[in-house]
């Protein structure tokens, strides 16, 4: 697509140069004058340029993206043992204080600095970013962490809770449909080992019902009521919300 665009570019170029010779070369419908060759060509030219320009950007987005990628599986097999251990040393230290960091009781870039370092030494560890994307998160760095949480599904596309911290920093920022896609995934992805079955309902109608406030947030009631109700014969604890927004309709 590119060379057609810088074809046509020098093609528009050409034309110009010619039309400003002799303007009815180029020009077949009214007035053949230099002045319009110029108007006519000029436009067509930065059209081209403009058209070439986000061409570009895409294949260079799509190939940095490939060489990103390609980046991380070269990295998985070049990462030794001994810098693993290290960066679970670095893990392991923040988590002893995970909460006085959440929390503020101790300083924030402390925290991050220990799991920079866990990420330093094995940048393919996912709960790295997952935890940092959390600490961002709690204390206020929501762009930051929305980041830190994209790079934690990449790396584990399988952990529904990524993706349900995802969405809950879209529905606070009032960005519905972006928290519905994100709740969708956490619903199609929870299978925790560490939870009892009565758990596992437990959140899948948690989110149910949070998509089910997106949708009110959208004012489309009939697919606010379908989640609610999804919720409650998921889990009897939302049987009563269900009743009563059904009730309130």
């Amino acid at each position: 697509m590119d060379t057609l665009f810088v074809l046509l570019f020098f093609i528009s170029i050409f034309a110009l140069f010619i039309g400003l010779i002799k303007p009815k070369l180029v020009l077949w419908k009214g007035k053949k004058t230099r002045k319009k060759v110029f108007t006519v060509y000029s436009l067509l030219i930065i059209t081209f340029l403009f058209l070439f320009n986000i061409t570009y950007t895409e294949e260079n987005l799509a190939t940095e993206n490939q060489t990103q990628n390609n980046a991380v599986v070269e990295s998985k097999e070049n990462i030794s043992e001994s810098d693993k251990e290290k960066a679970e040393e670095y893990y392991n230290e923040y988590k002893k204080d995970v909460m006085d960091y959440i929390l503020g009781k101790k300083n924030e870039e402390e925290g991050l600095e220990l799991l920079n370092s866990a990420i330093d030494h094995n940048p393919n560890e996912a709960k790295y970013y997952g935890e940092k994307a959390t600490l961002l998160d709690y204390n206020g760095k929501k762009d930051l962490a929305i980041d830190a949480y994209k790079k934690a599904i990449n790396l584990n596309p399988d952990y529904y809770i990524y993706y349900s911290s995802l969405a809950s920093i879209h529905k606070e920022r009032e960005q519905y449909e972006k928290a519905i896609v994100q709740f969708d995934k956490a619903i199609a992805s929870i299978k925790d080992d560490n939870l009892s079955k009565e758990e596992e309902n437990k959140n899948i109608a948690a989110y149910y019902s949070k998509i089910g406030e997106c949708y009110f947030e959208l004012d489309n009631k009939e697919k606010a009521l379908e989640n609610y109700k999804n919720a409650a014969e998921t889990h009897p604890d939302y049987e009563q919300g269900y009743q009563l927004f059904k009730e309130n309709l």
